[in-house]
């Protein structure tokens, strides 16, 4: 008669009844977010708790950040929900662990997991950093004024500046502010045009920024301009803003005042159209690799009033330049060639003006379109390791090439006119 005590049915149930840890099945955690999501302080953090531990087996202890929460989370079925309405989250990024402990108390780390919450409007991150500095200068004069104790001026300057960010939702958004304080009157930053109105606490600069990957508005004291010979550099307050326009290409646009300011009017610094810079331009990668082969295209449109920079005091004339640019660049990706490259072409005349002219009679300036031309050339002849401690040693030619026609003027680029340069340079590094 055969023994059924150990019949392989009987033992298969009896393993499928056995409890879970007896198995060898691991206790897992697992929280209900995606990698890198941005949650609200009031979110129901839940958390999924598979082969649940015993009551020997000891019990879950959930730290945020050093602070016990255990008691904040309810359980429901195989999940731990945390109750915001109890203790909001904190704000920020945080980190979440997750313990096993156990009846004599040791506590074991489970599972660890970040947790982001967003700061008060909705945004992920939010930083700002104001300083201000003051300066007080004293003179003392012994035999001035009316007593024997002499006379003593001071005086004051304060300058109070504010950087700040925030991001939310891949977007950025950046701000800076610089406002100048003097106690004299005839320091202050628009006493050379305004004189006796010109405020004591004045904006001297400002720029506010949204950004998101290629895409990138500026507003207040902007830059513009990349082609070196038309529009280069040109620094004034208005506005710019650079787009994308699929993968290779970026197109790029500002509209600038004409000089310099400060202060608290004319805050976009557009408000004269007869004083203004005009810019457009376009980029394009020729490669899949970038700055393999890229082109680029500039147009410029300026007007300029015979106004000052603020602080200046020379006699400005009014100034009309309009033109067109390219430019094209080159690189291997080891960098042992490099080429550079570029035409402008620009109109530029001094329009009659009766108010410089004060009755007397000017020779006119005739409108002169003239052209402007470079080229670069980086060239690694050679790379090498010599001796025993591996010394690097190269050696590297460059070749430049600028001409620049008679009377070629442009006011978005500073450029010396008449001039023709060729040259070259070999270099030999050791070390």
């Amino acid at each position: 008669m055969k023994s059924t005590l150990f019949h392989p049915r009987l033992l298969l149930v009896g393993l499928l009844l056995l409890p879970a840890g007896l198995l060898g099945e691991e206790l897992s955690i697992e929280l209900d977010l995606s990698e890198g999501e941005w949650i609200e302080r009031n979110y129901p953090l839940a958390l999924a708790v598979s082969n649940w531990p015993q009551a020997n087996e000891g019990r879950l202890a959930i730290v945020i950040d050093d602070l016990d929460v255990s008691d904040l989370f309810r359980r429901e079925s195989d999940r731990l929900v945390y109750r915001p309405e109890l203790m909001p989250l904190p704000r920020g990024e945080s980190e979440m662990v997750i313990y096993l402990v156990s009846a004599d108390g040791g506590w074991t780390e489970l599972a660890r997991h970040p947790i982001r919450v967003r700061q008060p409007g909705g945004f992920e991150a939010v930083s700002a950093r104001p300083t201000l500095d003051i300066e007080v200068q004293g003179t003392h004069d012994p035999e001035g004024g009316d007593d024997q104790n002499g006379q003593t001026e001071t005086r004051a300057t304060g300058q109070f500046r504010l950087e700040s960010s925030a991001l939310r939702q891949g977007w950025a958004y950046g701000f800076e502010v610089g406002i100048l304080g003097v106690s004299e009157r005839e320091e202050a930053l628009r006493f050379s045009t305004d004189g006796k109105g010109a405020p004591q606490i004045d904006l001297s600069s400002y720029l506010a920024t949204v950004s998101n990957g290629g895409y990138r508005l500026e507003v207040g004291h902007v830059s513009v301009g990349q082609s070196r010979q038309l529009m280069s550099g040109f620094s004034s307050r208005g506005l710019s803003l650079a787009l994308p326009l699929g993968s290779r290409v970026t197109f790029g646009a500002g509209v600038l005042n004409g000089t310099q300011v400060v202060g608290w009017d004319n805050l976009l610094g557009l408000s004269e159209s007869q004083h203004r810079v005009d810019t457009a331009s376009v980029g394009v990668e020729l490669l899949s690799r970038p700055g393999g082969l890229r082109l680029d295209g500039t147009w410029l449109d300026a007007t300029i009033l015979p106004l000052s920079n603020f602080g200046q005091g020379n006699l400005q004339d009014r100034e009309v330049s309009s033109g067109w640019g390219v430019s094209l660049q080159s690189s291997t990706g080891g960098g042992r060639f490099a080429l550079r490259g570029g035409f402008s072409r620009s109109t530029f005349t001094n329009p009659q003006d009766l108010l410089l002219g004060q009755g007397s009679e000017l020779v006119g300036v005739v409108e002169e379109t003239r052209g402007a031309q470079f080229a670069e050339i980086d060239l690694n002849l050679f790379r090498t390791m010599m001796g025993e401690g591996d010394i690097p040693v190269s050696l590297d030619l460059s070749v430049k090439h600028q001409r620049v026609d008679p009377l070629y003027r442009s006011i978005g680029a500073s450029v010396s006119s008449d001039i023709e340069e060729n040259g070259g340079e070999l270099r030999a590094t050791v070390g």
